[in-house]
């Protein structure tokens, strides 16, 4: 009888236990019997790439227009007062006329054509040249500019683009060095062509010979 009251009390303790085991469950579950798992939301942060600026350059140039077959621009006005030159070729009858402001540049006459150098800068590496070539432009335009800047460090052709904002057409060149530009235009013409060019050191006397060249004009 001792051992059986000693067996029923084993079995209650594990009736016991197994009912607090089931509470203990109960608590830690969701209705669907499911074990509850919290989840962290997920970040909203995104990462921002670096952005680089790339660096200006120190002299930049007004830019040109390409030209577009059946298209030009509409020429800007005059802005300056000075007075006018031209320069024709005998063999075509085909002329560039342009407006020199002459208080602040003087003409030095070529054999064909003019130089207009800056009269503040002895120099004279801040000018503007019309000049009639006579030959073939394909053959003379690699190295054209080297006249102008034998120790260019950077050399860039433009094909066919506008003459800054004028009407004028022409195969555009340009050298730089460190410190200074020379920008070209070729204008094919029978038995040669004309040739446009600038030099300066500053953005300043860049504008300044691009507002002439705005004046530019091509007569047939």
């Amino acid at each position: 009888m001792k051992k059986l009251n000693i067996f029923v009390a084993v079995l209650v303790a594990i009736a016991l236990i197994l009912l607090i085991a089931l509470m203990v469950k109960s608590l830690v579950t969701d209705s669907g019997g499911n074990v509850a798992v919290t989840t962290p939301p997920a970040s909203t942060a995104t990462a921002t790439p670096p952005v680089t600026t790339p660096p200006a350059s120190s002299v930049t140039p007004p830019e040109d227009t390409p030209a577009i077959a059946g298209e030009s621009p509409t020429p800007a006005a005059p802005s300056i007062d000075g007075e006018r030159f031209n320069i024709e070729s005998p063999i075509a009858h085909e002329a560039l006329s342009i407006t020199i402001d002459t208080s602040a540049y003087t003409r030095h006459p070529q054999d064909m054509g003019d130089v207009f150098y800056l009269s503040s800068d002895p120099s004279q590496e801040v000018f503007l040249e019309i000049a009639l070539v006579y030959g073939d432009l394909a053959l003379k335009k690699p190295g054209f500019l080297d006249f102008y800047m034998p120790d260019y460090t950077h050399m860039e052709e433009s094909g066919q683009v506008y003459v800054a904002s004028s009407a004028v057409v022409g195969e555009g060149l340009s050298v730089t060095d460190d410190t200074r530009r020379v920008d070209g235009w070729l204008i094919e013409v029978e038995g040669g062509f004309f040739a446009v060019v600038t030099g300066y050191h500053t953005e300043e006397q860049g504008a300044a010979l691009y507002r002439m060249l705005d004046t530019l004009t091509f007569a047939k």
